[in-house]
């Protein structure tokens, strides 16, 4: 339009582009008020109304985006939204796929629908509201739907936005244009919880014509609001294993090798969402091409996915630091065997499982159990510490103080809450001096009998239904119930050690580094004081501490006197 010029009205467009009566050109522009836009013949126009002009005399005006894009004119990057290129980080999962087929489906069918209704719309607007919690790939979704129509979105900022609120419907106008001009999805990312006034102001954009829109939230929608969109989704993460292994396989990255990653076993060990695979997959890729690897291997990918498990939990259960390899541990040669085999099953286990189809045979009992029997001090707990290692997991100790509850019900939802957790990241359980909890079964003769007797089967069933790792400690073997001596499957017995076992124990002390006076003499310490490896360890710290306070090295001295000090202890004489 150029000053003094007539103006391009309403009622000149339906001469040039409407075939047909007076009345259906009404029909058309109707829907229309001052101060609109409307796509016609693939540009962006605004009506303008001044007072005492008739309706058909509107002008109307192409929009700043639409000018910007005939004259080849480069706006500038706009502050709250980019034309885009979708992201497209990793294929879609199966689920992912299915969604997106549904929702491009439903978008065909409704401008088929539009387009043969002649002018006359219906309420609902050309827009998908997808909601989900972060790390339920909503954005994925939508990437996936609009990239349907070609490679490029407008994306706009919903976080950013929000903080806008003086400038909503000015903004929100804005990206729209852009998207028609380009004739390309909108996609509005990162909204939460939509306030009436953002949704009124969002949805009075919406129309039956506009660019496809692709809004992204937490909440769901109001009633109010859902009738104003095509559809509204809640995007959810996958439940079962199947989907997780595709979902880890879609999200491996193609520029290393993967081919040794167990995809089964993280599905099964770690079922992360989507955003925090993808996360675990780019760590490891990072990691890989530091070491200067030509791919990601299993154990890398094991530990990469191991540093973005929850690194807290309830009291119920304690985090323990898990170090060290099987060197670090003295044992005789056949317990070391036994707790070797352990380890090994424990590192593939999993794998056995579904690559043997073995846990198709089986509805339950899929967890590996082992039980450790020992007096106090032989090692236990040291070596529950090396297995998680080995293989690479979190150990977890159970407090069983704070399991037992003298509530009805409460320790049952204390135990079923530790395995859920610990199942969930992938970690080994401990139930240390498991006495108390997997007692035998007696006969009920009173309240307390019933109550015991339903504890332990509340046990038995949460053991059965674990599929991870479960170990038990314990100095009382006769005391486990009969029940779940039948679900472990590994036992290993750790023996007092004998004269020479005590002398390697005593040499390990001193490997560390400390100062030692020639006159020590290991064999002859570990001769003359039957000592646990526990105490072995006691007795060596205190002559440590107290050569070191003294600016000496350890002497023959210290350490006997340090071990008539644990005999003093225990009421034995040396």
């Amino acid at each position: 339009q150029v000053a003094g010029r007539p103006a391009v009205t309403l009622e000149l467009v339906r001469h040039l582009l409407v075939d047909g009566s007076h009345e259906r050109a009404l029909a058309l522009w109707r829907p229309l008020a001052a101060g609109t836009s409307v796509l016609v013949s693939g540009c962006m126009v605004e009506v303008r109304l001044d007072d005492g002009d008739a309706f058909h005399d509107a002008s109307l005006e192409l929009t700043r985006a639409a000018r910007n894009f005939l004259l080849e004119v480069s706006p500038g990057r706009p502050p709250l939204y980019e034309v885009a290129r979708l992201a497209r980080e990793a294929p879609l999962d199966i689920a992912q796929q299915e969604q997106r087929d549904s929702l491009v489906e439903l978008v065909a069918e409704y401008r088929a629908t539009v387009a043969s209704l002649d002018g006359v719309f219906g309420a609902a607007g050309n827009a998908i509201y997808l909601h989900g919690a972060e790390g339920h790939g909503v954005r994925e979704l939508a990437d996936a739907v609009a990239s349907a129509k070609g490679d490029h979105a407008v994306v706009m900022d919903g976080r950013i936005l929000q903080t806008q609120s003086t400038r909503l419907g000015e903004l929100l106008r804005e990206a729209f244009d852009v998207a028609a001009v380009h004739q390309i999805p909108l996609i509005l990312d990162g909204f939460g919880e939509l306030t009436s006034s953002q949704g009124a102001a969002l949805m009075a954009l919406v129309g039956p014509k506009t660019p496809l829109v692709l809004i992204c939230g937490e909440t769901d929608l109001s009633d109010l609001l859902k009738r104003c969109v095509l559809m509204s989704m809640r995007v959810t993460p996958p439940r079962d294993e199947v989907t997780q292994v595709q979902l880890w396989a879609a999200r491996l990255p193609r520029e290393v090798d993967t081919a040794a990653v167990d995809v089964d076993y993280l599905a099964q060990v770690y079922p992360y969402d989507r955003r925090t695979i993808s996360a675990v997959t780019r760590l490891a890729t990072v990691r890989a091409v530091g070491a200067g690897k030509s791919g990601i291997d299993h154990d890398l990918a094991v530990r990469a996915a191991a540093t973005f498990a929850p690194t807290s939990m309830s009291t119920l259960a304690r985090e323990t630091p898990a170090r060290g390899t099987l060197a670090d541990i003295i044992l005789p040669a056949d317990e070391l065997d036994v707790l070797r085999r352990i380890i090994e099953a424990g590192r593939t286990f999993e794998r056995a499982l579904a690559e043997w189809g073995l846990g198709r045979l089986f509805s339950y009992g899929k967890s590996l159990t082992a039980l450790f029997v020992g007096e106090p001090g032989t090692g236990k707990t040291h070596a529950a510490k090396i297995l998680a290692s080995e293989i690479g997991r979190k150990l977890f100790v159970i407090n069983v103080d704070r399991i037992m509850s003298k509530w009805a019900g409460e320790t049952e939802k204390n135990l079923h809450e530790v395995f859920t957790a610990v199942g969930g990241q992938g970690g080994v359980l401990l139930f240390d001096e498991a006495d108390s909890l997997f007692s035998k079964r007696v006969e009920v003769s009173s309240s307390n009998d019933k109550y015991s007797n339903m504890l332990t089967n509340t046990l038995l069933t949460e053991i059965e239904e674990y599929k991870g790792i479960v170990l038990l400690t314990t100095n009382k073997p006769k005391s486990i119930d009969s029940a779940f001596e039948r679900r472990i499957m590994y036992m290993l017995t750790f023996t007092r050690p004998d004269a020479d076992h005590r002398r390697r124990l005593w040499e390990y002390m001193a490997s560390a580094g400390a100062p030692i006076e020639r006159d020590v003499d290991f064999a002859r310490l570990g001769a003359q004081f039957d000592l646990s490896g526990g105490e072995i360890k006691n007795a060596f710290l205190r002559a440590a501490f107290e050569a070191y306070s003294r600016a000496r090295p350890i002497t023959m001295a210290h350490l006997t006197e340090a071990c008539r000090e644990e005999y003093q202890k225990k009421g034995k004489v040396s």
